[in-house]
């Protein structure tokens, strides 16, 4: 099993290279079994979701560390226009927490921390300078963790883990948009274009 293990880290390594949510997805509307159709590898029942499945006209997959400056970057740069696009009901996003190689406190955070709203995400990033790469204990006490395991912490990380290995995703952030990659830190008016290109 121990062997098993290793050789599943090693290969989630050498994919990662650089850097540039479980709740279930419930009453999963036409537009998002077409995106299962052709993207097949990801789980869109896997991952923290924000926003109406039976409205949604945009469906957003990000990957994504919340060690990743990049990350932390696109969520300030976007983040207003998703609060904006989720509340009108174009927008169906699904954030997955990745656990990067190159960031050792990413399998902390999201083994005991669980965003309940778009919000808990971007509070997270505004700490940001506060917490990247410092000791645990450190960050630890700037978030706040309270060490309990998230439900389904496991079967999450697993079920995202295959899937940067089968979407060969080597980088964070990593975005699909209906259906097609990204790997980018958006504007602001960057963003705004490509989701009103796909609701006109």
């Amino acid at each position: 099993m121990k062997k098993i293990f290793l050789f599943f880290c090693i290969g989630i390594c050498i994919f990662f290279t650089g850097c540039t949510s479980k709740t279930k997805v419930a009453n999963t509307n036409n537009n998002t079994k077409n995106l299962e159709k052709k993207l097949k590898f990801i789980d869109y029942n896997s991952g923290y979701s924000f926003g109406n499945t039976k409205t949604a006209k945009i469906v957003m997959v990000e990957y994504a560390s919340y060690e990743c400056i990049d990350c932390r970057n696109l969520q300030k740069n976007i983040g207003s226009l998703l609060k904006t696009y989720i509340k009108n009901g174009s927008l169906l996003y699904i954030y997955k927490p990745i656990n990067h190689p190159k960031f050792k406190n990413d399998e902390k955070i999201n083994m005991y921390f669980a965003p309940k709203s778009l919000d808990d995400i971007q509070n997270i990033f505004n700490k940001f300078d506060s917490y990247s790469r410092k000791p645990y204990p450190i960050l630890k006490s700037v978030l706040n963790l309270k060490e309990v395991p998230v439900p389904n912490y496991s079967a999450m990380s697993k079920e995202i883990s295959r899937e940067l290995i089968s979407g060969k995703i080597t980088t964070t952030p990593t975005i699909y948009i209906n259906g097609k990659k990204y790997e980018e830190v958006f504007t602001k008016k960057e963003f705004q274009k490509i989701l009103n290109s796909l609701l006109n």
